[in-house]
């Protein structure tokens, strides 16, 4: 099989999870609100917000990508994601909920932002 052929179905199983992900919030709305006690509206609004962002962020993304290049945005947009996540996981789910295991969500963290600024230089 030529290589190309295994570039496109890589392709298309992660444009699928990703579909699959985008579109799972009916599945996980009544779960969300059973376990943490937060109403529709909330949950909703969230997730609204969610796509409003995707929506208004895929134009600039894509202009940043274009006349940067994906290594040098990867390499400088990975860190301070996962921090900015890190920090919002942290704050927002893993102080009510314990249950989580924060310290796991700590050092992965930890480590994604250690080997992303150690290699940066490397990659761009």
């Amino acid at each position: 099989m030529h290589y190309g052929w295994v570039v496109v179905w890589i392709t298309f199983v992660a444009v699928l999870i990703a579909a699959g992900i985008r579109s799972i919030t009916g599945v996980i709305l009544i779960p969300l609100e059973q376990e943490f006690d937060w109403s529709r509206s909330s949950i909703s609004f969230a997730f609204a917000i969610n796509l409003i962002l995707y929506g208004i962020s895929g134009p600039f993304i894509a202009a940043g990508l274009e006349r940067l290049g994906v290594r040098k945005i990867m390499a400088y947009y990975g860190p301070v994601s996962c921090r900015i996540n890190y920090k919002f996981v942290h704050d927002t789910y893993l102080a009510t909920s314990p249950h989580l295991g924060s310290h796991y969500w700590d050092r992965f963290g930890r480590f994604f932002i250690s080997t992303f600024s150690k290699y940066r230089n490397d990659l761009v």
